[in-house]
């Protein structure tokens, strides 16, 4: 039997972020988790769910699909199944639990895969809502969405993933080719052409014109779901950037197999600060002739 891979990502990874300073906030953890489990077998982990406010809350447990948005990033699909579905395997004892002020309770969640799941990607997503308060003042670990907090779950049929898929476009995320000063904003826009999530990590250097490396930044691990693009920025390089520069791209999967490497060149002129200078050396230039005439 196939065993199945299993992650639990956050906000930071496929959903805006969410920040609340309203006294029914609330937090849902972990932000991350793998689990492998066979097909057939019945795996339960625990949530944490903390309510942050100052009077004790009901929350309702549940689970929906997801899918792509037109940008490439994920929604809940609020009911209806994915190609891709998830969610009736996703199964809580308890549809709903009361948590005291200021206190963490641990739900447990089961994941029962039937052996007949022939694909090798499954995705959807835990939710959390509260019940009987505002609607705002929502934060957490995972992604907040109107009410809820939602924690993505991805599942492969295999502990050996393997994507497909490749870079469709790297480069200066305003497009420009010359710059008026640093740091740099990249944008990296990948495809997955296969038939499950594609797990993305990486590298961007940035050199200078006589070839000597100016920044190095780490791409963190971002999740591309089967069928759909999805883009990310990053930036590089400091604020007191001149001359011409290169950025190159290296993007790998989680089997360490290389899904890109793209170069872009830019030229940055901080003409702002150049026309500063030039008119103190004018200045500096007349009032020198002006004392030599003296």
């Amino acid at each position: 039997m196939k065993p199945k891979y299993i992650i639990f990502f956050a906000s930071v990874l496929l959903f805006p972020s969410f920040i609340s300073a309203a006294s029914d906030s609330f937090l849902v953890s972990p932000a991350h988790k793998e689990l492998y489990v066979s097909a057939g077998e019945v795996l339960t982990f625990n949530i944490a769910i903390t309510n942050q406010s100052d009077t004790a809350r009901i929350f309702t447990i549940g689970a929906e699909d997801i899918e792509v948005d037109s940008v490439g990033e994920i929604a809940l699909l609020s009911g209806d199944k994915s190609g891709y579905s998830l969610s009736s395997y996703l199964k809580a004892p308890l549809r709903s639990v009361e948590i005291g002020a200021r206190q963490t309770a641990s739900v447990p969640i089961t994941i029962d895969l039937p052996e007949s799941v022939i694909l090798p990607g499954l995705y959807g997503a835990v939710t959390v809502s509260v019940a009987g308060g505002a609607d705002s003042g929502l934060s957490g670990a995972g992604a907040s969405l109107s009410s809820r907090i939602a924690v993505p779950v991805l599942v492969g049929t295999t502990q050996n993933l393997t994507s497909s898929g490749k870079v469709l476009a790297f480069g200066v995320a305003s497009g420009d080719k010359l710059l008026s000063s640093g740091p740099v904003a990249l944008v990296t826009t990948y495809s997955n052409s296969g038939d499950v999530h594609s797990k993305l990590s990486g590298k961007l250097v940035l050199k200078n014109s006589l070839g000597l490396t100016s920044d190095e930044r780490v791409i963190s691990s971002w999740f591309v779901l089967p069928d759909a693009t999805r883009s990310r920025v990053d930036t590089i390089g400091s604020k007191f950037l001149i001359g011409r520069y290169s950025a190159s791209l290296s993007l790998i999967d989680a089997s360490g197999e290389v899904k890109g490497e793209e170069v872009v060149s830019f030229w940055v002129i901080p003409w702002k600060l150049l026309l500063i200078v030039l008119v103190g050396v004018l200045v500096i230039v007349k009032i020198v002739r002006i004392i030599r005439k003296k």
